[in-house]
């Protein structure tokens, strides 16, 4: 197993003050954080090879399902919303929305609706 290079990018203790969330991509810029809780700044990496099938198969899935949440009305939206909060799931309504509307999660649709009291489209 290669030896793990060091972060070419030290840590700067002035971005929380500037309110940036420390993890994720921020310009050229991957951050983690460590399990010291600092966090570990790395040069961006790109896919050095194309997609699978399998992985298109999957983003074709997700980019349909933003296409059938964006056709939604706000008042179907918001069912989502108010069944995750009734129920405490900490989940935004598109995640539920698309969790919820894959096909082996038929009865855990129905289960979030009845126990939640709403109606989800």
């Amino acid at each position: 197993m290669p030896r793990q290079r060091k972060p070419l990018i030290k840590y700067n203790p002035f971005i929380p003050l500037l309110g940036l969330v420390q993890w994720g991509d921020l310009g050229n810029v991957t951050i983690y954080r460590a399990k010291n809780g600092r966090p570990v700044f790395f040069p961006k990496t790109f896919p050095d090879k194309p997609p699978s099938q399998l992985q298109l198969i999957h983003r074709n899935r997700m980019k349909q399902a933003a296409k059938e949440w964006q056709a939604l009305t706000p008042s179907q939206k918001k069912a989502y919303h108010t069944a995750a909060r009734r129920l405490s799931l900490s989940i935004p309504p598109f995640g539920l929305y698309f969790t919820l509307n894959l096909p082996q999660n038929a009865a855990l649709k129905t289960t979030i609706s009845n126990q939640s009291g709403v109606q989800l489209p």
